[in-house]
């Protein structure tokens, strides 16, 4: 493990290359002084996911930081892109060598840098436990198989893009999201609880998700969304499940169950807090078998599913618990949340079946907010058909005024104060046909053009519509 504690990012992603072809070892590793064995074996393969596995021989480890103590004490950590291998190589294991780590990258290598092509012949060929060696053909197909466009990383940016600074949260949401979506032959339902305070970006988070997921290659991807507000009681549920035989209103279906016979659903429950009782324990069969029995008895299998539900359950005293629990300890996280929701009410067979979950902040911060500010404006014009040119930070101004005027909070908040102040103007210049592109004159008055679709020059005036 020393040798690659100064290795530069390339030669962790030719790692990620060469272990595409099958699981790669390294017999005779130094393991760094925090461990009491001094050498072990290191293999690193390709998960489902895309991203890369490492293993060691398991031990005890004294180091602090978190990453490298999971990885010695468990004998397994996941890393999802080169650069995170790189990051966590160069940094934690370097610092635990007694190394400055983090090679200098430039084109012309060092004569002191470490030789990619030594470094990876320096690892085992693939092994072959008990599978058929590959013939040329597929071998060539393998090697030059593309990494998958679906996996943690690249679904986080994708929610990024929308949801600002609630980065923790929103990976989160993804890592099982892309565990759930690319098995073959799943067991049962994943599933993520996303927990905050009102207004923070719980709900458009998952809204967001088959947007995103389209965009990584899963055209499929689509939401059923239900609001456990309007499920307060026991005879609700039927609007799930459908009315018993001999009952009027009686279906073989109904759309909620035809939606979760869907590839790639994603089932939101909001507010799952304030449902029945029966909803929860028809989540606990749900998540616990991927099975649904309808009021007739008949079983439904969707072990495919995805289930988001989001809560705000005091949310103040979650956030005070967590404020003296590490961040990066993931686990320690996963438990105190999971005693917070026990202790506010949740059932403790359903908490104990939640896949994940997502803590959201408050949106305290003047830059995240400006940044959910332009991201709300420019989403109530995409309702009218229309695309933003650029937004005018007095624009922004604007609407954050009006959202403290009003009271509101949270994105929520910000979502109504931007068409508070823009729908009108919005509807002004929406039309059929294909979509407009705006730019917002801030006046006064505020009014809204049309500008050509043309590339304009830099600091050239948009030409009016």
């Amino acid at each position: 493990m020393r040798r690659y504690a100064t290795a530069p990012r390339s030669t962790f992603e030719e790692l990620f290359e060469h272990a595409q072809t099958g699981t790669v070892t390294l017999a005779t590793a130094e393991y760094p002084p925090l461990r009491t064995e001094r050498e072990g074996e290191v293999t690193l393969s390709i998960g489902s996911t895309g991203a890369m596995i490492v293993h060691v021989t398991p031990g005890a480890c004294s180091a602090e930081e978190f990453r490298l103590r999971l990885l010695f004490e468990t004998g397994t950590c996941v890393f999802s892109t080169p650069t995170d291998l790189w990051d966590f190589w160069t940094g934690p294991v370097a610092e635990a060598f007694g190394l400055e780590g983090r090679a200098v990258e430039s084109n012309p290598r060092s004569d002191d840098s470490p030789p990619t092509a030594s470094l990876i012949a320096h690892l085992a060929t693939p092994k072959a436990t008990n599978v058929a060696e590959p013939d040329a053909e597929s071998e060539a197909e393998a090697v030059s198989a593309p990494e998958p466009l679906l996996n943690v990383a690249a679904l986080t940016l994708q929610l990024a893009r929308v949801i600002h600074a609630q980065e923790p949260a929103l990976e989160r949401v993804a890592s099982p999201v892309v565990a759930q979506l690319t098995k073959r032959h799943p067991d049962r339902p994943g599933s993520v609880l996303l927990i905050g305070p009102t207004g923070v970006g719980k709900t458009a988070t998952i809204t967001t998700l088959p947007n995103a997921l389209r965009a990584l290659g899963r055209p499929a991807a689509h939401l059923y969304r239900v609001d456990c507000g309007a499920l307060t009681d026991s005879i609700h549920l039927t609007r799930l499940l459908g009315s018993p035989p001999g009952y009027s209103g009686h279906s073989p279906t109904t759309p909620f169950l035809d939606a979760l016979l869907q590839p790639d659903c994603v089932l939101l429950l909001d507010e799952v807090d304030r449902a029945h009782s029966d909803l929860h324990d028809l989540l606990i069969g749900l998540l616990d078998s991927g099975r649904l029995i309808r009021p007739g008895g008949a079983t439904l299998d969707v072990p495919h599913a995805f289930v988001a539900m989001t809560t705000n359950v005091a949310s103040e005293e979650l956030a005070d618990r967590l404020s003296r629990t590490p961040n990066e300890d993931r686990w320690a996280v996963q438990r105190v949340c999971a005693e917070h929701l026990r202790s506010s009410g949740f059932a403790a067979d359903l908490v104990a079946r939640i896949g994940a979950f997502a803590v959201y902040e408050e949106l305290d911060a003047a830059e995240p907010r400006r940044r959910a500010t332009e991201t709300a404006i420019f989403a109530l014009a995409s309702e009218y058909g229309l695309d933003v040119a650029e937004v005018d930070p007095v624009v922004v101004d604007v609407v954050l005024d009006i959202a403290g005027d009003l009271g509101t909070e949270g994105l929520r908040g910000l979502q109504h104060a931007a068409r508070e102040l823009l729908a009108g103007a919005f509807g002004g210049v929406a039309g059929d046909g294909p979509r407009r592109r705006i730019v917002i004159d801030t006046g006064p008055p505020l009014a809204v053009r049309r500008v050509a679709a043309a590339r304009r020059v830099a600091g050239e005036a948009p030409e009016a519509g």
